[in-house]
C-alpha cells in the first residue's frame, strides 16, 4: 500500500487517530462515523482486506481495489440472504467504506442505509459479530 492510493484530501501530516480499543480495521465501517476517519485507519482497513478472499465472487478483486461499483455490487449480492455471514459482512462492507470515505455518493447511501438497519447495541462490536438483526417491518394491517 502506498500513500499515493488514498486520494483524500486531508493533510496526512495530522496526528494518528488511534482506533478505539479493542477495534479491528474491518469493524471500522460500523464503529466510527465517515468523517471521523483518518487516512492511516483507511491504510489498515485495506491491509485487512488485502488477504481476504469473499467467497471467490467474481466482482471482489475490483472491490478490493477500491471500485465502488464492485464494492457495491459484492455487498448487495453477499447480503440479501436472511442471514449472512457476519464476516463476509464485516468485509464486504469495508469495501464500501473505503469507496465512501474517497467520496464516493452511491458508496454513502449504501454505508448509511446497513448502518440505519443496525440495531444500536451492534455498533462497536468486534468484526464477525454484529448480532440480532433487528426485525424487518411489518405489512400495513388490511381494512
Amino acid at each position: 500500500m502506498r500513500a499515493s492510493d488514498d486520494s483524500h484530501p486531508r493533510d496526512r501530516t495530522l496526528p494518528r487517530r488511534e482506533p478505539p480499543a479493542g477495534s479491528h480495521p474491518l469493524a471500522l465501517w460500523r464503529t466510527e462515523r465517515l468523517p471521523d476517519i483518518e487516512a492511516s485507519a483507511i491504510r489498515e482497513v485495506r491491509r485487512a482486506l488485502a488477504g481476504g478472499v469473499c467467497l471467490h465472487h467474481r466482482s471482489w478483486p475490483a472491490a478490493r481495489r477500491g471500485e465502488a461499483a464492485a464494492a457495491i455490487a459484492v455487498t448487495l449480492d453477499l447480503t440479501r440472504r436472511a442471514e449472512p455471514d457476519p464476516a463476509v459482512v464485516d468485509l464486504a462492507l469495508s469495501t464500501v467504506l473505503v469507496a465512501a470515505w474517497r467520496g464516493d455518493a452511491a458508496a454513502r447511501t449504501v454505508l448509511a442505509h446497513v448502518l440505519a438497519g443496525l440495531p444500536p447495541d451492534v455498533r462497536g462490536g468486534r468484526p464477525g459479530r454484529p448480532g440480532r438483526r433487528r426485525p424487518g417491518r411489518r405489512p400495513p394491517p388490511r381494512r
